[in-house]
C-alpha cells in the first residue's frame, strides 16, 4: 500500500489519502495539454476581439502547464475534499480573532483620541485678541496651517491662514495681502497690522479673525533662504530671500542660527 500524499498549508502538514496523481509516470517539468488560459478553452477572447490571438481559435494552450502544477492542483482539490469543513471552521476563527483584534484597536484609538482632545480642550488659551473694529499690531505669531487659493477672472488669489500667537490664541486670517503668501505650516512672523473682522468659535477654541493683514515674514524668507544654502547677505538679497534694508537683520540670523546648530551638536 503506498504512503499518502503529504502538503503543507498555511504552515501544517496534511496526509491526502484522497489524491490521485494526474498523470502517473511522467516527470514534474514534462507539460501536459490545457485549455487556453487566455479565452478559457472558447476560442474567443470577446466579442469584440474575435478569435483569441494565443490559441488561435485552437481553444487548447499552445504552450500547455507542467505536470508539477498540475500534481498541485489536484493536490489542492483532494485537501479541501478531506479537510475542507475544518480548514474554513478554522479560518472563520481566526477571522473572528482578527475581527475581535480590529475592535480592540479601534476602542483603543477612540479611547486614546477622546482623551487627547480632552487633555487638548483642556490647555485652551481663551480669548480673543480685541474688540471687533479694534486694530492690533506688532504680534509675534507661528504658523499653524496656510493653503493657497489660485484666483479667477473676478477673484485675486488668497492665502487662509491659522496662527497662533505667543500668548496662545488662535487667529485666522483670510486676505490677498503680498505679505501673507509664501508662508508655511510651522514659519515664525510677527503681523505688523490688522484688524479685528469678527470673533468666531472651533471645537471649543474662541478664534480672533482678521483681515487688512500686514505680515513681516522676515523669519521666513530667511530661513529659506538658509534652506538653499544662501548664508551671504548680499546672494540673499540679491536673490531676493531678504529686502535690502533686512541686511543686518538677515546676518544676525544666521549667527544664530549657527550658534543653535553647534549647541545641538554639543548636546547631542
Amino acid at each position: 500500500m503506498s504512503k499518502p500524499v503529504k502538503m503543507k498549508y498555511n504552515g501544517k502538514t496534511y496526509e491526502l489519502h484522497q489524491y490521485v496523481d494526474p498523470h502517473p509516470g511522467m516527470d514534474r517539468w514534462e507539460r501536459v495539454p490545457i485549455e487556453c488560459i487566455r479565452c478559457g478553452g472558447s476560442g474567443i477572447y470577446s466579442q469584440y476581439h474575435g478569435v483569441c490571438y494565443r490559441c488561435w481559435g485552437r481553444r487548447m494552450d499552445p504552450d500547455g502547464i507542467s505536470v508539477n502544477t498540475k500534481r498541485q492542483w489536484a493536490k489542492r482539490d483532494a485537501l479541501w475534499a478531506e479537510y475542507g469543513e475544518a480548514l474554513r471552521a478554522e479560518q472563520a476563527a481566526q477571522a473572528e480573532i482578527a475581527a475581535a483584534a480590529h475592535r480592540a484597536a479601534e476602542f483603543a484609538q477612540a479611547w486614546d483620541e477622546a482623551h487627547a482632545e480632552q487633555a487638548r480642550r483642556d490647555v485652551l488659551v481663551q480669548g480673543f485678541l480685541g474688540e471687533i473694529g479694534e486694530k492690533v499690531a506688532n504680534i509675534p505669531v507661528s504658523i499653524r496651517f496656510a493653503k493657497y487659493s489660485e484666483g479667477s477672472w473676478n477673484r485675486s488669489p488668497s492665502m487662509f491662514i491659522i496662527a497662533e500667537s505667543d500668548s496662545g490664541q488662535v487667529i485666522k486670517i483670510s486676505g490677498s495681502s503680498q505679505s501673507l503668501f509664501g508662508l508655511e505650516r510651522g514659519d515664525r512672523a510677527v503681523i505688523l497690522s490688522a484688524k479685528v473682522k469678527d470673533h468666531g468659535e472651533h471645537q471649543g477654541q474662541q478664534q480672533t479673525i482678521l483681515w487688512h493683514v500686514k505680515v513681516d515674514d522676515f523669519e521666513a524668507r530667511a530661513a529659506q533662504a538658509m534652506a538653499y544654502g544662501v548664508t551671504d547677505v548680499e546672494e540673499a538679497v540679491e536673490r531676493a530671500h531678504v529686502k535690502g534694508n533686512e541686511r543686518e537683520r538677515f546676518e544676525r540670523f544666521v549667527e544664530a542660527q549657527r550658534a543653535q546648530y553647534e549647541k545641538e551638536l554639543l548636546g547631542a
